[in-house]
Protein backbone atom coordinates (compact mmCIF):
# COMPACT_ATOMS: atom_id res chain seq x y z
CA UNK A 1 0.00 0.00 0.00
CA UNK A 2 1.18 3.30 -1.27
CA UNK A 3 0.18 6.12 1.32
CA UNK A 4 -0.84 9.37 -0.42
CA UNK A 5 1.86 11.76 -1.26
CA UNK A 6 4.59 8.76 -1.24
CA UNK A 7 6.19 8.41 -4.38
CA UNK A 8 5.46 4.98 -6.79
CA UNK A 9 7.97 5.59 -9.60
CA UNK A 10 10.88 8.26 -9.81
CA UNK A 11 11.71 9.64 -13.07
CA UNK A 12 15.10 7.73 -14.18
CA UNK A 13 14.31 4.77 -12.70
CA UNK A 14 15.64 1.82 -14.15
CA UNK A 15 13.07 -0.95 -14.01
CA UNK A 16 10.77 -2.96 -16.34
CA UNK A 17 8.23 -3.65 -14.14
CA UNK A 18 4.65 -2.53 -15.78
CA UNK A 19 2.47 -0.80 -12.68
CA UNK A 20 -1.15 -1.10 -12.63
CA UNK A 21 -3.21 1.12 -9.87
CA UNK A 22 -5.80 -2.10 -8.05
CA UNK A 23 -6.96 0.81 -5.78
CA UNK A 24 -6.24 4.11 -4.55
CA UNK A 25 -5.31 7.33 -7.23
CA UNK A 26 -2.11 8.67 -8.47
CA UNK A 27 -0.66 11.74 -10.78
CA UNK A 28 2.26 12.13 -12.23
CA UNK A 29 4.53 15.16 -10.44
CA UNK A 30 7.71 17.12 -11.62
CA UNK A 31 10.82 15.60 -11.96
CA UNK A 32 12.26 19.25 -10.79
CA UNK A 33 12.84 18.37 -6.84
CA UNK A 34 13.36 22.17 -5.61
CA UNK A 35 9.46 22.37 -5.95
CA UNK A 36 6.62 20.06 -5.35
CA UNK A 37 4.50 21.18 -8.01
CA UNK A 38 2.72 18.90 -10.18
CA UNK A 39 3.42 18.67 -13.96
CA UNK A 40 1.83 20.21 -16.64
CA UNK A 41 4.25 19.04 -19.13
CA UNK A 42 3.29 19.36 -22.46
CA UNK A 43 3.74 15.65 -23.60
CA UNK A 44 1.14 14.38 -20.23
CA UNK A 45 -1.26 16.35 -20.94
CA UNK A 46 -1.29 15.60 -24.66
CA UNK A 47 -1.23 11.84 -24.02
CA UNK A 48 -3.50 11.38 -21.29
CA UNK A 49 -5.87 14.03 -21.38
CA UNK A 50 -6.71 14.86 -25.02
CA UNK A 51 -10.58 16.23 -24.38
CA UNK A 52 -12.34 16.41 -28.19
CA UNK A 53 -10.17 19.00 -30.29
CA UNK A 54 -8.11 20.00 -27.19
CA UNK A 55 -6.18 19.21 -25.25
CA UNK A 56 -6.62 20.05 -21.64
CA UNK A 57 -4.75 21.65 -19.23
CA UNK A 58 -5.02 19.24 -16.24
CA UNK A 59 -2.44 17.07 -14.41
CA UNK A 60 -1.94 13.70 -16.25
CA UNK A 61 -4.40 11.65 -13.30
CA UNK A 62 -4.09 7.33 -12.80
CA UNK A 63 -7.30 5.84 -11.78
CA UNK A 64 -7.80 1.78 -10.33
CA UNK A 65 -7.23 -0.09 -14.04
CA UNK A 66 -4.37 2.56 -15.38
CA UNK A 67 -1.21 1.43 -15.68
CA UNK A 68 2.38 3.09 -15.95
CA UNK A 69 5.82 1.79 -17.05
CA UNK A 70 5.05 0.25 -20.35
CA UNK A 71 7.95 1.44 -22.13
CA UNK A 72 10.38 -0.28 -19.88
CA UNK A 73 7.95 -3.20 -19.59
CA UNK A 74 8.16 -3.17 -23.03
CA UNK A 75 11.81 -2.82 -24.10
CA UNK A 76 11.21 0.30 -25.88
CA UNK A 77 12.86 2.42 -22.98
CA UNK A 78 15.27 1.69 -20.39
CA UNK A 79 14.34 4.26 -17.62
CA UNK A 80 10.85 5.43 -16.13
CA UNK A 81 9.97 9.07 -18.25
CA UNK A 82 7.59 10.12 -15.62
CA UNK A 83 7.29 10.12 -12.30
CA UNK A 84 4.20 9.36 -10.32
CA UNK A 85 2.92 10.05 -6.83
CA UNK A 86 0.05 8.39 -5.29
CA UNK A 87 -2.99 10.69 -4.59
CA UNK A 88 -4.49 8.96 -2.32
CA UNK A 89 -3.57 5.50 -0.74
CA UNK A 90 -2.73 3.09 -3.74
CA UNK A 91 -2.97 -0.57 -4.49
CA UNK A 92 -0.30 -1.53 -6.73
CA UNK A 93 -0.15 -4.58 -8.87
CA UNK A 94 3.69 -5.15 -10.26
CA UNK A 95 3.98 -6.95 -13.96
CA UNK A 96 6.79 -8.54 -14.75
CA UNK A 97 8.01 -8.68 -18.45
CA UNK A 98 8.37 -12.56 -17.95
CA UNK A 99 5.31 -13.09 -16.00
CA UNK A 100 3.57 -12.07 -18.94
CA UNK A 101 4.86 -14.00 -21.74
CA UNK A 102 2.48 -16.49 -21.86
CA UNK A 103 -0.47 -14.66 -21.41
CA UNK A 104 0.62 -12.60 -24.62
CA UNK A 105 1.45 -15.63 -26.79
CA UNK A 106 -2.07 -17.05 -25.90
CA UNK A 107 -3.73 -13.50 -26.30
CA UNK A 108 -2.05 -11.70 -29.53
CA UNK A 109 -4.59 -9.24 -29.76
CA UNK A 110 -3.11 -8.12 -26.33
CA UNK A 111 0.53 -8.02 -27.26
CA UNK A 112 -0.43 -6.55 -30.17
CA UNK A 113 -2.08 -3.26 -28.66
CA UNK A 114 0.49 -3.17 -26.02
CA UNK A 115 3.14 -3.04 -28.84
CA UNK A 116 1.54 -0.31 -30.60
CA UNK A 117 0.48 1.73 -28.02
CA UNK A 118 3.96 1.56 -26.71
CA UNK A 119 5.66 2.27 -30.15
CA UNK A 120 3.14 5.28 -31.03
CA UNK A 121 3.76 6.91 -27.30
CA UNK A 122 7.69 6.69 -27.79
CA UNK A 123 7.93 8.31 -30.92
CA UNK A 124 5.22 11.25 -29.80
CA UNK A 125 7.52 11.25 -26.89
CA UNK A 126 11.15 11.48 -28.42
CA UNK A 127 9.32 13.68 -30.97
CA UNK A 128 8.49 16.71 -28.32
CA UNK A 129 11.41 16.00 -26.56
CA UNK A 130 13.69 16.96 -29.91
CA UNK A 131 11.25 19.86 -30.65
CA UNK A 132 10.18 18.11 -33.82
CA UNK A 133 6.90 18.58 -35.73
CA UNK A 134 4.28 16.00 -34.82
CA UNK A 135 0.96 15.62 -36.35
CA UNK A 136 -1.80 16.22 -33.32
CA UNK A 137 -3.66 12.84 -35.20
CA UNK A 138 -0.55 11.12 -33.50
CA UNK A 139 -1.48 12.11 -29.98
CA UNK A 140 -5.04 10.92 -30.47
CA UNK A 141 -4.10 8.31 -31.52
CA UNK A 142 -1.83 7.38 -28.52
CA UNK A 143 -5.10 8.28 -26.31
CA UNK A 144 -6.99 6.03 -27.67
CA UNK A 145 -4.45 3.36 -27.71
CA UNK A 146 -4.20 4.00 -24.14
CA UNK A 147 -8.14 3.97 -23.42
CA UNK A 148 -8.49 0.60 -25.69
CA UNK A 149 -5.19 -0.92 -23.59
CA UNK A 150 -7.31 -0.27 -20.00
CA UNK A 151 -10.79 -1.94 -21.55
CA UNK A 152 -11.94 -4.60 -19.14
CA UNK A 153 -11.07 -7.22 -20.57
CA UNK A 154 -7.73 -6.02 -21.33
CA UNK A 155 -7.54 -5.26 -17.45
CA UNK A 156 -8.48 -8.84 -16.26
CA UNK A 157 -6.03 -10.44 -18.36
CA UNK A 158 -2.95 -8.41 -17.25
CA UNK A 159 -4.54 -8.93 -13.23
CA UNK A 160 -3.98 -12.88 -14.13
CA UNK A 161 -0.46 -12.15 -14.49
CA UNK A 162 0.10 -10.34 -10.72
Amino acid sequence: MVPPQDSIIEEGDYDDELLIIARGSARTKRSDKQTDIFTESVLANLLFFYCSHQPCLRVPRFEVGSFFGELEFLGISEKRSLAVVAKTFCEMAAIAPTAIQNILLSNPNLKRRLESYGSMRKTVEDKMTSGEAFDIDEVRNVSRAYAAMQAPHHARILYRCV
